[in-house]
């Protein structure tokens, strides 16, 4: 089975349609772009998901305007060409330029002729369903630490991430980092709240 059809089975679980199905998410809607898409999970699957042959789950979590595909080496991001260009274009640029090593790391971006593919590296997330990650015990020191200095970095080039929560945190056993996601309320803006949320969270895990 190719990377297309298990994204496509995957949504089918999560969704109740396929990727060829008429409906508001993701919709494959033409031959042009099915071999687009085709082409582009096939390089992906290839250089970014190690050409896993195991019986992998995809899981499918949702931003606002953003479908997410958690694969086992990379995490595949779908979002309509229009909505990417008028509102998240800008903060993948500054992602992809910025490479910040606690900032989640962008391997590459796509193009089609209706969807643009966003591919970045996998992480441990330090929470799933609610509670601590048993893969990953969290250092709450270093992670406060970590983030005070990502936040002051974001707040010196203009930008604030708007919701740095324990749960928007991941580890990277390779870097022994870190790494802040989900950039769906990320924009041009020098809001203090950041550091008082993750503080917030913080806090309510420790208690928890």
């Amino acid at each position: 089975m190719s990377l297309l059809d298990r994204l496509s089975s995957a949504f089918h679980y999560y969704t109740d349609f396929t990727l060829f199905d008429k409906n508001d998410h993701i919709f494959i809607d033409s031959n042009e772009l099915y071999l687009q898409f085709d082409n582009i999970c096939n390089i992906i699957h290839i250089l970014y998901n190690k050409s896993d042959l195991s019986d992998f789950q995809i899981i499918l979590k949702e931003d606002m305007h953003i479908k997410v595909f958690v694969l086992s080496y990379c995490v595949i991001r779908i979002c309509h060409i229009n909505i990417y260009n008028d509102k998240y274009i800008h903060i993948y640029e500054y992602i992809q330029n910025k490479n910040l090593s606690n900032l989640e790391h962008i391997y590459n971006i796509y193009y089609t002729n209706k969807y643009i593919i966003i591919v970045s590296k996998c992480i441990i997330p330090l929470i799933t369903n609610n509670q601590i990650n048993p893969l990953h015990k969290p250092n709450y020191i270093i992670i406060y630490y970590e983030m005070f200095l990502l936040i002051n970095q974001l707040i010196n080039d203009g930008y604030s991430h708007n919701d740095v929560r324990i749960d928007n945190i991941g580890y990277d056993p390779i870097l022994d980092k870190y790494v802040l996601f989900d950039f769906d309320k990320f924009n041009l803006s020098k809001s203090n709240n950041d550091l008082y949320t993750l503080n917030k969270s913080i806090q309510y895990y420790i208690l928890k």
